[in-house]
């Protein structure tokens, strides 16, 4: 019984700790011959400056590290804050490319205007969701970057941060089997 009661304490410490850092994080990944962005999370938006209300497509800007996921296609009302920091850019000089179709509320970020978008009225610390896919495109032919992208704001327990994970397409196990074969070539090779 004693562990039982220490090992719900832990999860409730565990628990409140986690809340107390809220924060958005969205992959992207090749599925197929599309782009897919998905994600979600909940942001605290206490410590930022309120901007005012912008409509937005459903895009993605590489060169201007703007992101705004939600349903496509259309404009989305949101809210534009500003005072965060981080990436201005992910990727190469590109125009912005409109989501093919998307679910969820319009959430993003801008390197660009250092801001970043949440639904019109949106309440500190709701959770938000996307899927958002651009359909026959890759990374390159959109100029995006591989890698990870973080743009952060707040202090304390209004600290928060909107994470992009541009996430290269796994090897296809024939290459990955053609490798391991030459390998082992190599290695007998070396032996004799």
């Amino acid at each position: 019984m004693k562990l039982s009661k220490t090992f719900l304490a832990l999860t409730a410490t565990l628990g409140l700790a986690g809340a107390a850092h809220s924060a958005v994080i969205v992959d992207a990944t090749i599925v197929g011959n599309d782009v897919v962005f998905s994600g979600g999370g909940t942001l605290n938006t206490n410590d930022l400056t309120p901007a005012g209300a912008v409509p937005a497509d459903a895009r993605v800007t590489p060169s201007l590290a703007e992101l705004t996921l939600g349903n496509a296609p259309g404009v989305l009302p949101v809210d534009l804050y500003s005072g965060i920091s981080g990436w201005t850019t992910f990727g190469t000089i590109n125009p912005p490319t409109l989501f093919t179709s998307g679910s969820g509320g319009g959430f993003g970020v801008s390197g660009l205007l250092q801001g970043l978008f949440v639904p019109a009225g949106y309440t500190s610390g709701d959770p938000l969701s996307a899927t958002n896919t651009i359909t026959g495109a890759n990374f390159d032919t959109l100029g995006i970057s591989r890698g990870q992208y973080v743009w952060t704001w707040g202090s304390g327990a209004n600290a928060d941060s909107f994470t992009l994970n541009v996430i290269p397409a796994p090897l296809p196990l024939a290459l990955l089997a053609t490798g391991a074969l030459i390998g082992l070539g190599l290695r007998k090779k070396l032996k004799a």
